[in-house]
């Protein structure tokens, strides 16, 4: 890998890891095996065994282009969590990070390099993934009546939630020992935004009078969640809104609602890489 000499800008160096990232994770056998698996998971396995059964044909599945979307954003957190926190604790297992670190290139261009390159990664595991499970849906009047804007919209809303699940995932990668620390961190980290999370919701919205606030928090505090309430939004009425939705509605406006959503999801991003950089810096490889 080509580094950055003293005077040259750091985006060289920044380019080159995340183009090293890229490559090492395409030529991985994991990473065709992922991208079924992600085809699997949205597609849904009981979708495929009744269709195979012949209980009801493709077609008939009601509002399947929202059940998709959303189970992209769920499920393609876990697959982007379990890829990206094996990114840095790998390289320290196999010793490549201590060489890395004697290039004449900083951590900073490390960890930016490194979430650049996972988000082509995982973009291109999710685009195989999404494109094959809506396949037989071309043409069909579902899919037009999203539109092609509103339909690039929810694909820039999974891209968005994949770089919150990169940030999180580089950052398990940074404080993680080993390979098996990170993959299970990884796990306990989807299951709590993707169940325990809801769950913990779901007894708080039973002892408390504040319902608004207990909105606030349910929508803002999960970024899987802020991802799933922008998708409801735009692809209503195809998907049924949503609680969070409507509350942001009625809130907001439908228009003002994807300001702070946006926002949400924006500061999710960006601090688990803040935090990636500043516990990066203070640990000796």
């Amino acid at each position: 890998m080509e580094v950055r000499s003293g005077d040259e800008l750091p985006v060289s160096s920044i380019l080159a890891i995340a183009k090293k990232e890229f490559k090492e994770s395409i030529s991985n056998r994991w990473f065709l095996v992922l991208s079924v698996i992600f085809f699997l998971l949205i597609l849904q396995i009981p979708y495929i065994v009744l269709m195979l059964l012949g209980f009801f044909s493709y077609s008939n599945i009601p509002g399947k282009t929202g059940i998709f979307l959303a189970h992209a954003i769920s499920f393609g957190g876990l697959i982007t969590l379990i890829v990206g926190s094996l990114s840095i604790v790998t390289e320290k297992e196999q010793d490549t990070l201590s060489f890395l670190l004697t290039q004449p290139i900083r951590k900073l261009e490390i960890i930016i390099g490194k979430f650049f390159g996972l988000l082509l990664v995982i973009s291109l595991m999710m685009g195989i993934g999404f494109g094959l499970a809506m396949l037989p849906s071309i043409g069909e009047e579902e899919i037009i009546s999203i539109g092609f804007l509103n339909f690039i919209y929810s694909i820039l809303v999974m891209v968005g939630s994949a770089s919150v699940m990169i940030g999180l995932s580089i950052a398990i990668s940074v404080i993680s020992a080993s390979r098996t620390m990170a993959v299970s961190l990884a796990l306990f980290t989807w299951l709590f935004f993707t169940l325990i999370y809801g769950s913990g919701f779901l007894g708080y919205m039973l002892i408390t009078v504040n319902e608004t606030q207990a909105y606030f928090y349910f929508i803002f505090l999960n970024p899987i969640e802020i991802s799933n309430t922008i998708m409801h939004l735009i692809l209503n009425p195809i998907l049924s809104p949503s609680l969070p939705a409507r509350f942001m509605v009625n809130y907001f406006g439908i228009g003002g609602s994807f300001v702070p959503l946006g926002i949400g999801l924006l500061i999710w991003s960006a601090a688990p890489i803040v935090f990636s950089i500043i516990e990066f810096y203070s640990r000796e490889y």
